[in-house]
Parts: structure tokens; sequence; C-alpha cells
């Protein structure tokens, strides 16, 4: 049986870090060398030749002329993982439907490890183009819909939120410190809705609602961002908000009329 510390402090396997620090590094930089990759990571070039031949052979990893890139093996993972998430396919009708009529971006997103994960997007004809793609990582804080799901988590699990990821900033407008995000949640849970005022990105604007289920907490949340210009005062606070809570609404009991 398992003692106390070693629950708090689970063992770690050093070759499974080191693995998934060369996906992470070949993802950011979308394919490198040997010799690059153990620079970056402080690694000899044979735990690296190692770790990417292993990678190889189970299809994580292929090699071009030069550089290694991810492979598709990659692909199959998400599309599994993804079928766990039965709220994409309930949400993806009305965050086309919301994206096509006010010409903007939506998106779905769900928390997991302290982070929200982007498990679907929609745009408009003319809307801006997402900065990332489905699967992307950022911080419940700084976003429209993450503030919007933070507001409905149990109190211990914000706090183990911010003792593990903390308030980084992503601008000068990004809530930086604790008192001031406990009291924008408490806002969102009392309106319904959460904005999101370029404090991701300079010049984008969203506003997200969480979708609930039967028991009140938050399955995931959506949102809809444009640019500031498009997006400007009386969208941003009065027409978009009413838009965004219609859609969670259509979702949640949708979703709760099949997981009730």
């Amino acid at each position: 049986m398992a003692t106390q510390n070693e629950e708090r402090s689970p063992r770690r396997v050093q070759s499974v870090r080191t693995a998934m620090e060369i996906i992470g590094f070949l993802e950011e930089r979308e394919g490198a060398g040997v010799t690059e990759i153990a620079g970056h990571l402080d690694l000899t070039k044979g735990t690296v030749h190692t770790q990417l031949a292993t990678l190889r052979e189970q299809g994580f990893v292929v090699k071009g002329e030069e550089d290694y890139h991810l492979g598709l093996r990659f692909l199959e993972l998400g599309e599994n993982a993804k079928k766990r998430l039965s709220v994409p396919e309930v949400a993806k009708r009305e965050l086309d439907k919301l994206a096509e009529e006010t010409d903007t971006r939506t998106q779905l997103i769900v928390e997991e490890n302290g982070m929200a994960i982007c498990v679907y997007l929609s745009r408009g004809p003319n809307a801006i183009l997402p900065p990332t793609d489905v699967g992307y990582r950022e911080y419940l804080h700084c976003i429209a819909s993450g503030k919007a799901l933070m507001a409905h988590l149990p109190e211990e699990r914000i706090e183990w939120v911010l003792s593990k990821h903390g308030l980084p900033a992503r601008t000068e407008s990004t809530i930086s410190d604790r008192g001031s995000l406990f009291e924008t949640l408490a806002e969102v849970r009392e309106r319904g809705y959460a904005l999101n005022d370029e404090e991701k990105l300079r010049g984008l604007r969203a506003v997200g609602a969480p979708v609930l289920g039967q028991d009140g907490e938050p399955i995931g949340a959506i949102s809809i961002s444009d640019t500031a210009r498009n997006m400007d005062d009386e969208r941003f606070r009065e027409g978009m908000p009413d838009r965004i809570m219609g859609a969670a609404n259509i979702i949640e009991v949708n979703y709760n009329a099949t997981h009730g």
C-alpha cells in the first residue's frame, strides 16, 4: 500500500519525462534535428538518438531529410481522446450557427490539469483566424471561456489551479492578483458570463459562458471572440453576452437530456 508521502509525491520516470520534452520541443519548433534538440534540452546526442528511435518505432515521430517531426499517431490518439467528450458533438451545431450569424470565432474549452483545452473551434466567413488550433492549452484566468468555467469550480479546485499555475500575465490587462480574480469570478457567477477585454491578446475581445451539468459543475465553457474594433462596447457588453448565454443554455439542455 502506498504511503501518504508516496501519494503526495508520486514517482516519476525520467525517460518518459525526457521523451515528452522532446515531443514538446518538436511541436514548438515544427521539427528539429538531433543537435538542436540535444542543445536546447541539455541532453547528449546519444540520449536523443535513442529516444527518437523509440518514438519512431511507435509512430510518434517521423524523420525527414534532415529533421524529425511529430507523427500522425498523435492524430489517432487525439481522436480517441475526443470520443470521451460528448460535449463537442452537442455543441458543434450551436457554435457553428453562432459563428456564421455573427461572423466571429467561437470555441469550446474543457478544463484538464488546471488548464483550458480547446476541443472545438468555428469561425464565420470573415472572422479572425485563430492564433492556435484545436488542442491548444491556455491559462484559465486570461480567457473568457476559462473564467466562465473557473467561476463554477469548487473553491478547493480553484486554489489548486492557482497553486499549480499562478496568474501569469499575457498582457497588461490580464488579472494578476488573487483578490481581483476572486472578485471577477464572483461577478461571473452572478451575471452568467465572463469577459476578456484584451487580457490574452491585445486587440482581441471575447465573451464566455459556462456549460453546466445536472449537478451544477462545469463540463465545459464556450466563447465568442472578435477584434476590439469589431466588438465595440455595446456589442461586447450587451449584444454578445445574450448570444453566448443563449447558446450555452441550448447546449446544456441537449447535453443534460442525454446524460441525465
